[in-house]
């Protein structure tokens, strides 16, 4: 939570199943407020807002797949969501939008399908 002079600003409620870990997470529950296509508040001016990564035990690291989903908020534009395989060389999905809820349920969809 961050504390606002004004209000206390919750993160974007996530369904995080079992077997993932939260890298990073600074995903503000405030929708970006854009004026001449610039994003006026600060809460998701980042291009490292959320990082999740499916945890992967010792002894199956040869058979498991390793999949991380990533989100920034590029160039002033929208939120950029990407789900990459290993490493950053291997997308295999992405997805923009300026809205949070839009960004909210399509994490929630991959981390059902990858589940």
């Amino acid at each position: 939570m961050l504390e606002n002079e004004n209000r206390d600003i919750e993160l974007v409620s996530l369904r995080i199943p079992t077997g993932w870990i939260v890298r990073w997470n600074i995903f503000f529950d405030v929708e970006p407020v854009i004026e001449n296509g610039k994003i006026i508040d600060n809460y998701n001016d980042s291009e490292d807002l959320l990082w999740l990564q499916s945890y992967i035990p010792e002894d199956k690291k040869e058979h498991w797949q390793e999949w991380h989903i990533d989100l920034g908020w590029y160039h002033n534009e929208a939120f950029r969501l990407v789900l990459f395989e290993h490493d950053r060389d291997h997308v295999i999905k992405t997805f923009e939008s300026q809205s949070i809820g839009d960004i909210q349920e399509k994490i929630n969809e991959w981390l059902k399908n990858l589940s």
